[in-house]
């Protein structure tokens, strides 16, 4: 799956044992990214310093279907 799309993702609160929660759009959808480098750059536009940027998660789009289907019983 060469074409996955990133997805980025934060920890609640900034705590470690919460869950992650998604970067959205407008629209309360969940943003994609062609790759990782596009969506930091997405990030500092946004005025998202490195340092912070270092703490989030880009997980690519097949990765997260493969979470969601092990998360199912």
């Amino acid at each position: 799956m060469e074409n996955a799309k990133c997805v980025v993702g934060r920890c609640q609160g900034g705590i470690t044992l919460n869950g992650l929660e998604f970067l959205l759009d407008s629209n309360d959808e969940l943003m994609t990214f062609e790759n990782e480098d596009e969506a930091k750059d997405y990030l500092k536009a946004q005025g998202v310093s490195e340092d912070e940027i270092d703490t989030y998660h880009f997980i690519k789009e097949h990765e997260q279907q493969l979470d969601k289907k092990e998360n199912q019983l």
